[in-house]
């Protein structure tokens, strides 16, 4: 994937869920580097829900479980929870 690319999909992550998404877990002696690509994964997870599950952006940003004891669950939404019908998703 080309560089413009790249920076094109980062500018749309940042402009769509920064100041959305829940980083106060990471530790605040970590570097701005990495809070960004903490930040970015979970963006990325977040906007696979609003295209797979049609799900509104504040809604996906709420959706995000990134953390160190999640088993590598990086969001969970559900439609219906009396049905228990849902979307998982993972970043690799």
């Amino acid at each position: 994937m080309s560089k413009l690319i790249v920076n094109r999909i980062k500018n749309y992550l940042d402009k769509t869920f920064k100041g959305k998404i829940d980083i106060s877990d990471l530790n605040p002696k970590i570097s701005e580097e990495d809070k960004e690509k903490n930040f970015l994964s979970r963006a990325l997870s977040a906007y696979s829900l609003t295209i797979e599950a049609i799900a509104d952006v504040e809604t996906a940003a709420l959706s995000i479980t990134d953390g160190f004891d999640d088993n590598g669950i990086d969001a969970i939404y559900s439609i219906d929870l009396q049905k228990l019908f849902g979307w998982f998703s993972q970043n690799l």
